[in-house]
């Protein structure tokens, strides 16, 4: 794996980097994530405490707070693309800046990508 993975949203006006290699990868099968991602199970990955930070279009950023949670969701607020969220049940793996535990869609290689 060559550091920094780089991501970003569906339009490109949001760009997101991480320094370190992720901790882990989980897959969540709870009924929010279901609904957001639109799928079984949303893919993430759970970079290292101040290893993720945003390179581009931060003012872009948008944020939801689910009313019976703690949690936060972060997405672009052009495409609606999903950047990041918070976990409080994981505070521990708090990134600098950023509040509580991370986790970002997972990065997933693409056919004929680099």
């Amino acid at each position: 794996m060559t550091l920094p993975l780089s991501g970003g949203c569906n339009c490109g006006a949001v760009r997101f980097e991480v320094s370190e290699p992720l901790l882990r990868a989980s897959y969540c099968h709870c009924k929010r994530c279901q609904r957001r991602s639109g799928t079984a199970a949303s893919a993430q990955a759970h970079p290292a405490p101040g290893s993720f930070r945003i390179v581009a279009g931060q003012e872009r950023l948008r944020m939801w707070k689910p009313p019976d949670s703690d949690g936060e969701k972060w997405f672009c607020g052009d495409c609606g693309s999903a950047i990041f969220g918070s976990n409080p049940v994981i505070p521990n793996r708090s990134p600098s800046g950023w509040g509580r535990s991370t986790t970002i869609p997972a990065f997933v290689r693409r056919c004929g990508s680099s």
